[in-house]
């Protein structure tokens, strides 16, 4: 992670805040500002102004056209007091004057593409709203988030929903070396704050199926020896998990997270990873979920992995962190 000099001390984490102006980006900003421990944490609050209206940009007008200048002065005026607004919550909060700073910035190329660019200076998170300022869309996830979190693939990313004020968090733990970052990653940005872990895994179950109305196959299986071989590969996986979480355990504590703050769980038997994770944290009133981006194929192909991508859309109003 990096490390930043703030007031002649280093900082342990900067992180970079995404504001629209909307009440998805209060949403953030309260999150973040209960979630990160104030000392030793940098945050810039980040905004892209367009220069007019989004309908503007479909036709073409006078420059001096007046009602697009009164838009543009209320516009600026009412960013200033939405970031000013921001930055107490922070100052409230306990963080320093110092450690919150504001930067509204004209559209250069777009609002993602130009949020990207600042993105890659450094940063040690990117946080952003599920959803924007669009009162007529009913996505899942906004188009402006959609291409941060497709395009951010060098920097984690945290999505936030409707604010959730508890530090629990969920970490989906496989054996790969991406989740092990997701581990220390989680632990650095939290390890001074009471948050709580919990350390998750999915075991699915195993279907011989190959489609449907196909149960002679299964009943073929059931009376020979598979079942059992399989049975044996899958206690074998438990153990496996359970010496990677173990790991996981003293990762955590190395970098300063008390032992008895972290659980661990494995489930098996399930059908499916990804809505599993979902359901749990849903279940368990776990404000975070941190999952990497890549499982255990790493596949660079695709930006993100099928796992993060059902956790990521069937989160809720969970925050979801998706590390690199």
């Amino acid at each position: 992670m990096n490390e930043l000099v703030v007031n002649g001390r280093k900082s342990a984490r900067k992180v970079l805040v995404a504001l629209d102006g909307s009440r998805a980006s209060l949403d953030v900003v309260s999150y973040l500002s209960h979630m990160l421990a104030p000392k030793d944490s940098e945050v810039v609050l980040f905004n892209v102004s367009p220069s007019k209206p989004e309908s503007f940009w479909d036709i073409e007008q006078d420059p001096g056209y007046a009602p697009l200048a009164i838009w543009s002065e209320r516009r600026t005026r009412a960013l200033n007091k939405f970031m000013e607004q921001s930055r107490d919550v922070f100052l409230e909060a306990g963080f320093g004057e110092d450690n919150v700073s504001m930067r509204i910035k004209d559209r250069t190329v777009g609002i993602a593409r130009d949020i990207i660019r600042e993105a890659k200076k450094g940063y040690d998170a990117v946080v952003f709203g599920r959803v924007g300022s669009n009162p007529i869309t009913r996505l899942v996830i906004g188009s402006v988030a959609e291409k941060l979190l497709s395009s951010l693939e060098d920097v984690p990313v945290w999505l936030v929903a409707k604010t959730m004020k508890n530090r629990k968090v969920l970490i989906a733990m496989d054996s790969s070396a991406c989740s092990m970052r997701c581990v220390e990653y989680a632990g650095k940005m939290l390890a001074d704050t009471d948050a709580e872990f919990m350390l998750f895994h999915v075991l699915r179950n195993y279907d011989f199926r190959l489609m449907e109305d196909q149960d002679d196959i299964v009943t073929e299986l059931e009376s020979s020896r598979w079942f059992k071989i399989t049975d044996e590969e899958l206690a074998k996986a438990r153990l496996g998990m359970q010496e990677a979480m173990s790991e996981a355990r003293t990762l955590l504590e190395h970098v300063g997270v008390a032992p008895e703050r972290v659980g661990t769980k494995i489930m098996s038997g399930m059908a499916t990873r990804g809505g599993t994770i979902a359901a749990q944290a849903l279940l368990g009133g776990y404000g975070t979920v941190v999952i990497g981006r890549r499982g255990l194929s790493e596949a660079r192909e695709f930006n993100m992995g099928r796992v993060c991508r059902k956790v990521v859309h069937l989160a809720g109003d969970t925050a979801v962190w998706v590390v690199s």
